[in-house]
């Protein structure tokens, strides 16, 4: 038994700490779902195969488990990501796979780097095992430097090529190396390629001649500073000929290579030197000579980096990797689609709030898709493996959940319909939830509805347009945004906690709806943003710790009673002809500003507690006529700011309701007759001025949300009582006074 044997990590114990530390899969249909795997740690997914019994396995390395820094891994799962077995595989320092075939005997060979076990500072090595992951043998291949593997193939004759970059051998810093051995590991070849300075090989292909092609990255030859770079050799290594692609920057470090169709060529990475802007998805196509015959760039305006190529059945291509230009988070997975000829037909981003990756892409026997990478937004710990199933579209079915307007529900099995009443059975993982019927109640009975699938982000319910609609207790997270509500009115927001998304609640063009008793906190972006609608009531809330509480354009609103605390900047900002809305009974705590006002007018701001925020209220650019009375301003850093100050943009407005005005922590006047207010006005600027300030706080009226019922239910009774005392008293009262008829 070889020292790599002996510090093989593979037991029981192991297994069934994995499998309880696991993710439990979030799904609905056979044909789209998302597994993540891992520990408290770091967990990475490298590499991706279907195997023959229609199930997956992965190949990666992780920090929690096994024996060193990092060690080899190799799942096995059932073909809905479900856990089957895992092994690892490593030595005491740092040991990274990068590459998994499935063998012709039903076995698995996975290859990367290690650092715990040959002769240099990092070293090829080869595994093989049996169908369950245990180890059969294992080779290393290196010198006294580093050479880091990077590709695997198993050859037509039973043994192995695999190719890299040294240090160790080869002519210039690093050049491309390829190692071919027989069916058991024994090296028979190797080949460098390169010259004096850098050159990496990132993926290999055996073609159909025999011979191999490599793909990577050079220094040595092409235009700029780092160019795709196509190796073309015969069935011994020998170089038939080579090319590169690239313009004056920097291509292909991440480069994916496959032997297309027609013979040719086909190359993935990214481009510096072309396409929007930073770094671009870039595929490029040859004839069977490496000469090029079309590209293509894919991106947007922040970086995008493809790792991994296939062409699909119909003769168009896929690459997977990771977008910053779009999707839900810092780094989402990207999976682009195109026709033969390189068009786009569709994408499809993949993630949550952090970051996430697509390292390795297949095509799946059913015609859909299958992504490995990693995951931060949907961790256990700090990093999972992650594995996700779509269909052709790249969708997952169980994403797009619908309450179809003729009351069927489509897209998940976890909602019983009882009349006009959806109650959730389990928690749902949506990219989309629409409510298409109007005059129901949808009840969360507890249940989650998030983002944590394999789109993340996404929107959860979607009320466009519907009328007389009910969304209640539903935990709601990790969404872009966590209910829409456009273009609708009658809607009521009760007992849900919408926390975790990008931004809560969005109303636009809505109208006479209520948003009332719900936890709106720790959101990314707004808690609830408000365009243009009218007599809307947000009340008893508590909104917390988002970027911002409430932002509203709108007039003729009443926000009541609500929690506004500790959100990063601003509690409560009106913009731009907010009109005769009404702001009372709030607590409105700890933020950079209580309440913003810019270009509103004839609001009325009363009765709240605004305290310890940087300031109070701050009025901007013609914010006048508004009526602000009976508040505490309490130890507000700066009660009240006004600017600009100039005469075109003056906010002048009004503090007090004609006989009481607000009650200032700062304010050192005297109150001689005792009559509760001050002897002189709290003076904020020359237009502004609180004429009957408060010398003791106002005592905030508190109603709770059932006495209104209370008392509409007593007056409910005696309405009902004196109906039905009239309804027998009065007939008889009316007889007593009937005249008898009189006969003559």
């Amino acid at each position: 038994m070889t020292k790599c044997n002996k510090l093989f990590l593979s037991n029981t114990v192991l297994l069934v700490l994995l499998i309880i530390l696991f993710s439990v899969p979030v799904r609905a249909s056979t044909t789209g779902w998302s597994q993540n795997y891992g520990g408290t740690d770091s967990d990475y997914a490298t590499a991706l195969v279907e195997t023959s019994d229609g199930g997956y396995a992965i190949a990666g390395y992780t920090g929690p488990f096994g024996a060193g820094i990092d060690d080899f891994f190799l799942i096995k799962t059932d073909s809905l990501g479900n856990l089957e077995w895992n092994q690892t595989y490593g030595g005491t320092s740092i040991d990274r796979a990068c590459s998994l075939v499935q063998t012709s005997d039903g076995g698995y060979a996975i290859l990367g780097e290690t650092l715990s076990f040959g002769a240099g500072m990092g070293d090829f090595w080869l595994i093989k095992t049996d169908a369950n992951g245990n180890m059969q043998w294992n080779k290393l291949y290196g010198g006294t430097d580093r050479d880091a593997a990077q590709s695997l193939v198993q050859t037509s004759d039973g043994g192995y090529a695999i190719a890299g970059y040294t240090y160790s051998y080869g002519a210039g810093s690093n050049d491309g190396w390829l190692v071919k051995t027989d069916e058991s590991g024994n090296m028979e070849w190797n080949r460098t390629y390169g010259t004096a300075d850098r050159d990496i090989v990132s993926s290999l292909v055996q073609t159909s001649d025999g011979g191999y092609a490599l793909a990577g990255q050079t220094y040595s030859f092409g235009a700029g500073e780092g160019d795709f770079w196509l190796v073309k050799t015969d069935g011994s290594g020998k170089m038939e000929w080579n090319q590169t692609y690239g313009g004056t920057v920097t291509e292909g470090i991440f480069a994916s290579l496959v032997q297309t169709s027609d013979g040719g060529y086909a190359i993935a990475g990214e481009t510096a030197s072309f396409g929007a802007e930073n770094q671009d998805f870039w595929l490029v196509k040859t004839d069977s000579a490496g000469n090029l015959q079309w590209n293509q760039t894919y991106g947007g305006r922040f970086s995008d980096t493809a790792r991994s190529l296939v062409q699909m059945s119909d003769g168009g291509y896929a690459l997977a990797g990771q977008t910053d230009s779009f999707g839900a988070g810092n780094g989402d997975a990207w999976l682009v689609k195109t026709d033969g000829s390189g068009n786009m037909e569709w994408t499809q981003t993949y993630g949550g709030t952090r970051s996430e990756l697509a390292a390795s892409l297949i095509e799946t026997s059913d015609g859909g898709y299958a992504l490995a990478g990693e995951t931060r937004s949907f961790s256990a710990g700090h990093i999972d493996a992650w594995l996700v199933k779509t269909d052709e579209q790249g969708k997952i079915p169980e994403y797009h959940v619908r309450i179809k307007a003729d009351g069927t529900v489509e897209g998940t099995d976890k909602i019983q319909q009882n009349g006009n009443i959806y109650m959730f059975t389990d928690n749902i993982s949506v990219d989309d939830f629409s409510v298409e019927k109007h005059n129901i109640i949808v009840d969360g009975n507890g249940y989650t509805l998030r983002g944590s699938g394999a789109y993340g982000g996404g929107t959860g319910f979607d009320l466009t347009n519907r009328v007389n609609v009910t969304i209640k207790n539903t935990n709601i997270q990790k969404l872009t945004t966590g209910i829409i509500i456009y273009g609708s009115f009658n809607i009521t927001i009760t007992g849900n906690t919408i926390n975790g998304n990008n931004r809560g609640i969005y109303l636009k063009f809505a109208y006479d709806n209520i948003i009332s008793g719900n936890e709106i906190a720790t959101n990314n972006g707004l808690g609830i943003y408000f365009f243009a609608g009218s007599h809307n009531i947000i009340s008893e809330n508590n909104i917390t710790d988002n970027q911002d509480g409430i932002y509203m354009y709108g007039s003729l609103n009443t926000i009541a009673g609500n929690i506004i605390s500790s959100n990063n900047n601003d509690g409560l900002v009106i913009l731009d002809s907010s009109m005769y809305n009404h702001i009372k009974e709030n607590n409105i705590t700890n933020q950079t500003n209580g309440i913003h006002l810019t270009r509103s007018t004839y609001n009325s701001v009363f009765e709240n507690n605004i305290t310890d925020n940087s300031v109070g209220i701050v009025f901007y650019k013609e914010s006048s006529n508004n009526t602000i009375y009976s508040n505490n301003f309490v130890n507000n850093d700066m009660q009240i700011v006004i600017y600009p100050a100039n005469a075109e943009n003056l906010s002048v407005n009004v503090w007090d309701n004609g006989t009481e005005g607000n009650y200032w922590s700062n304010y050192n006047g005297t109150d001689n007759n005792r009559d509760g207010k001050g002897d002189t006005p709290y003076v904020i600027d020359e237009n502004n001025q609180d004429n009957y300030p408060l010398v003791k706080q106002y005592i905030i009226p508190e109603f709770p949300s059932w006495i209104p019922l209370l008392f509409m239910l007593l007056v409910l009774i005696v309405t009902v009582i004196t109906y039905r005392y009239n309804l027998h008293v009065k007939p008889k009262n009316q007889q007593k006074h009937v005249k008898p008829e009189t006969r003559g």
